[in-house]
C-alpha cells in the first residue's frame, strides 16, 4: 500500500470558481479515488489562496474587510465544490493560522541558516493612494515597440519584458496618476545558493530531457535572488521581525498546501510528517498549466507532468471556443442545464476535444471536454 497525499492548484479567493478550476478538481478525485478503490492511502487536501494586493483592493471597492471578502468566496467555492462531487479530504484556506505558523518556521529557519538578504530596492509607488505598486497595477506605453495599455513588467504584443520605470506615459492602475519612485528595504531568498542542488537535481532523470535543457538555461543566465517581501498597505502576513513588511503572496501559497494537510493531520489526529517528512516522499501536485511560478523546480515539475498529454488551451462550450485562461463558462448556468454527473463524466476524457453542439437548446452531444494542444499535432478539430 503506498501512503499518497495529491493536491491542485489553489484556487485565486476574489471571485467565483470558474470551469477550469473544476476540470482540475474533477481529474485529481478521480484520480485519488481510483487510488483508494486499488487499496491505496490516498488523501485530496487543497485550499482558497487569499491573499495580495488584488485581494486588498477588491475588499476596498466592495466597502469590506479582506476577512469578510474571503469568507464569503470559501462558502461559494465550497458549495461549487460540493455541486460537482468533488470530495476534498481538507479545504482549508492560506489566511490561516497553520499557514502562518509554517510560512514563518521556513522564513526563520532560512534567515537563521544565511539565506535571506536585504536590500534597497527602487519601486512604482501611487503617491494619491499611498501605496506602493505591483509591476502589473501599471500601465502605460511599451518602450519596444510601442503599443499602448500595456502591464508595467512585460508587453503582451511585442513580449518584451521591462521595469515599470521605463513604461512611457505610466500611470498607476489605483489612481489613474503618474507613479513616482521610491525607495524601500526588501528581503530577498538566496535562490543562487542552491544552483548546485537544483542543477544535480534536474540532470539526475527526474526530467524529462527537453525540460532539462530549458532549465540550463536559466542556470547559465545566472539565478536571481527572489524578492519575498511587500511593503504595507498588503493583506498577507507580516513578516516577524520586520514590522510593515509583508510576505508576497508567493510565498505563503505553495506553502498552503502544507498547511492544509496540517490542519487535516490536527483534526484527524494524522501525522503530518507521514505526507510531508523527508523519509517519507508522497506528494503529488496535479499539475496545470495555470500554477507554474511558484520556483525553477516547481516549473520544472508541471511541465514534465503535462509532457506527455499536452497543454490545456481551451474549452469547447455548446458551440463556442473559450480560453482556459479566460475561465470559461459561469458554473451556476451550468448546472441548471445540466447535471454535474455529465462534467464528472467528460472532464477527464484525454487526447482532445470530439464533438461540442447545440440543437434547439439541448446539447445533442455530450458539451464537456477539452483541447489538449498535442505536442506535435496541434489542437483537435471540433467537427472531428
Amino acid at each position: 500500500m503506498r501512503r499518497i497525499l495529491v493536491t491542485s492548484a489553489l484556487p485565486y479567493a476574489n471571485g467565483p470558481l470558474h470551469f477550469g478550476h473544476i476540470l482540475e478538481a474533477v481529474q485529481t478525485d478521480i484520480w485519488a479515488r481510483s487510488l483508494r478503490m486499488a487499496g491505496h492511502e490516498c488523501t485530496y487536501v487543497c485550499a482558497d489562496d487569499t491573499h495580495g494586493t488584488p485581494m486588498m483592493l477588491k475588499a476596498q471597492a466592495e466597502g469590506i474587510t479582506p476577512e469578510e471578502l474571503i469568507a464569503a468566496v470559501e462558502a461559494e467555492h465550497r458549495a461549487t465544490y460540493r455541486d460537482f462531487m468533488v470530495d476534498h479530504a481538507q479545504f482549508h484556506s492560506t489566511h490561516s493560522a497553520e499557514n502562518r505558523e509554517m510560512t514563518e518556521r521556513i522564513f526563520l529557519a532560512l534567515d537563521k541558516a544565511g539565506y535571506i538578504a536585504k536590500r534597497t530596492i527602487r519601486q512604482a509607488y501611487d503617491a494619491q493612494a499611498q501605496m506602493f505598486l505591483p509591476d502589473r497595477y501599471v500601465k502605460g506605453t511599451c518602450p519596444r515597440c510601442g503599443s499602448k495599455d500595456q502591464y508595467g513588467d512585460s508587453c503582451e504584443s511585442c513580449g518584451a519584458t521591462y521595469s515599470p520605470s521605463e513604461l512611457i506615459d505610466a500611470v498607476s492602475v489605483v489612481s489613474g496618476t503618474p507613479p513616482v519612485e521610491r525607495e524601500s528595504e526588501h528581503l530577498f531568498f538566496r535562490l543562487d545558493a542552491f544552483e548546485t542542488m537544483l542543477r544535480a537535481w534536474t540532470r539526475s532523470g527526474a526530467l524529462h530531457q527537453s525540460v532539462a535543457n530549458k532549465l540550463d538555461e536559466w542556470f547559465d543566465a545566472g539565478l536571481r535572488d527572489w524578492d519575498i517581501s511587500r511593503d504595507a498597505p498588503y493583506f498577507g502576513f507580516e513578516i516577524p521581525g520586520h514590522p510593515g513588511k509583508y510576505f508576497y503572496v508567493w510565498l505563503d501559497a505553495p506553502v498552503g498546501y502544507m498547511a492544509s494537510s496540517l490542519a487535516l493531520a490536527r483534526r484527524k489526529g494524522l501525522d503530518f510528517n507521514a505526507w510531508w517528512g523527508a523519509e517519507n516522499p508522497g506528494v503529488i501536485k496535479w499539475g496545470d498549466r495555470l500554477q507554474r511560478d511558484y520556483n525553477k523546480a516547481c516549473e520544472a515539475m508541471l511541465t514534465e507532468l503535462w509532457s506527455n498529454y499536452g497543454e490545456l488551451t481551451e474549452i469547447w462550450f455548446d458551440g463556442g471556443v473559450l480560453p482556459v485562461d479566460k475561465g470559461g463558462p459561469d458554473l451556476f448556468p451550468i448546472l441548471q442545464k445540466h447535471q454535474p454527473d455529465a462534467v464528472v463524466f467528460q472532464s477527464p476524457a484525454p487526447g482532445g476535444i470530439r464533438w461540442i453542439g447545440n440543437e434547439n437548446g439541448v446539447a445533442k452531444y455530450p458539451c464537456w471536454s477539452t483541447v489538449k494542444k498535442l505536442n506535435d499535432s496541434g489542437a483537435g478539430d471540433p467537427d472531428g
